[in-house]
């Protein structure tokens, strides 16, 4: 089973698994996936794809997911 609970990225942003529009909530109000789930699948499926198939990609790092996403 999921243990479903709040994570802190980068000291700074807050995320809940609770349903709404603001950044910091992980779905919004009409059921899909919110701007910080997805930022933090691309940053999980960058570092997969550099793991995996030795790319040359640059990670995307806690600090810059964070300035993204509080700048919406």
């Amino acid at each position: 089973m999921p243990k479903y609970r709040a994570v802190v990225v980068g000291g700074k942003l807050r995320i809940t698994n609770t349903i709404g529009d603001e950044p910091s909530n992980a779905v919004l109000a009409d059921d899909h996936a919110g701007l910080v789930w997805n930022a933090l699948w691309a940053q999980s499926l960058v570092m997969r794809l550099r793991e995996v198939f030795d790319l040359p990609l640059t990670l995307i790092t806690d600090d810059e997911l964070v300035r993204f996403v509080s700048a919406s």
